[in-house]
C-alpha cells in the first residue's frame, strides 16, 4: 500500500508532488543504507515495470528532470550492485497477458473494474490508448493516457502499453508485433461484445496474424437484441480460432458509459 501511494505520486498532475515521490523512491528506498539489498530487490520487482510504463516526458521542467535523473541513478546503482553480487535480476514472466485496447475517453470505473477483474483471474493487464478512433472526436491522446496513469498507478499487474508501439486490431502486422512482444506468454485480446459486433477488424478475412487468431476475453455489453444482430454476433464469435473467456460486469459498473460521461460533461451536468 505504501509503494502504491508513492507510485500515485509519480503520476500526479502537480510536478512538486512528482518530485517528492521520485526523491523518496530513489534516494530514500533504493539509495537507503537501512534497507538490505534483498529488501530493495523485492521492492524493485514490484515497481520496475510501473516506473518504465508511467515515467512521462520530464524535459519541459528542468527541476523535475533533475529529480527524476537523481532517483533513477539510485535505482541504477542498486541494479549494478545486485548484478555484481548475485547475478541477473529476474523479473517474473507472466503466464497470461491481457491486452486491453480502447479509446478510454475518459477512462471510467467500468474500465478499471474490467482491468481489475481480469488481473484477479491471473492475467497481467496492458491498457492501450487507441489512436485509431478518428470518428469519436476524442480528447488528446496524452491527456487520456495521463488519466489512465493516475487511475491505475497503485494497481498491481496493470500497466499502460507503451505509446511508441500503436496497435491497430485491423492490422495483422501490428498484431504480429504484439504477439512477438510477449512471445513467452499467452496473449488475450480484451474487447466488449459490441466491438466484436461492430469493429471492422472482425469483418476482414482471416490471415495468420489477424485478430481471429488470438485468444479473447469478451466482456458483455448490451447489444441490439434483434435476431439479425444476435446472429451476426455469434457468427463473428465462431470465426475466432483462439480461446474465448466471457466476462460479465457487476450491475453497478455495467451501465457506466464513456459516451454518456462525455455527453453529460458537454451539457454541464
Amino acid at each position: 500500500k505504501l509503494i502504491g501511494i508513492l507510485l500515485n505520486g509519480i503520476v500526479h498532475f502537480d510536478n512538486r508532488i512528482k518530485q517528492i515521490a521520485f526523491k523518496v523512491l530513489g534516494n530514500e528506498i533504493f539509495g537507503s543504507e537501512h534497507y538490505s539489498i534483498h529488501k530493495k530487490y523485492e521492492i524493485f520487482k514490484i515497481t520496475a515495470k510501473k516506473i518504465l510504463t508511467m515515467l512521462s516526458d520530464t524535459s519541459s521542467d528542468e527541476l523535475l528532470f533533475l529529480t527524476c535523473a537523481a532517483g533513477i541513478q539510485c535505482m541504477y546503482r542498486f541494479i549494478s550492485e545486485y548484478i555484481y553480487s548475485f547475478g541477473e535480476i529476474a523479473i517474473p514472466t507472466p503466464n497470461k497477458v491481457a491486452f486491453f485496447p480502447g479509446t478510454f475517453d475518459p477512462f471510467s470505473l467500468s474500465h478499471k473494474e474490467i482491468a481489475r477483474t481480469i488481473r484477479d483471474m491471473g492475467y497481467e493487464v496492458y491498457l492501450a490508448v487507441d489512436e485509431f478512433s478518428w470518428s469519436k472526436q476524442t480528447l488528446p491522446h496524452l491527456l487520456r493516457s495521463n488519466i489512465i496513469s493516475m487511475s491505475i498507478a497503485d494497481e498491481k499487474d496493470i500497466y499502460i502499453f507503451p505509446d511508441e508501439y500503436p496497435i491497430n486490431l485491423a492490422n495483422p502486422d501490428n498484431l504480429a508485433f504484439l504477439r512477438e512482444s510477449f512471445k513467452e506468454t499467452e496473449v488475450y485480446i480484451v474487447v466488449g461484445s459490441d466491438v466484436i459486433q461492430n469493429a471492422s477488424a472482425y469483418a476482414i478475412e482471416k490471415s495468420p496474424n489477424s485478430i481471429h487468431s488470438f485468444n479473447h476475453i469478451i466482456f458483455e455489453r448490451r447489444i441490439s437484441t434483434s435476431d439479425d444482430n444476435i446472429d451476426n454476433f455469434h457468427t463473428k464469435l465462431k470465426n475466432i480460432d483462439g480461446d474465448i473467456v466471457m466476462l460479465s460486469l457487476p450491475p453497478q459498473y455495467e451501465d457506466i458509459s464513456s459516451t454518456q460521461i462525455r455527453n453529460n460533461i458537454d451539457k454541464n451536468r
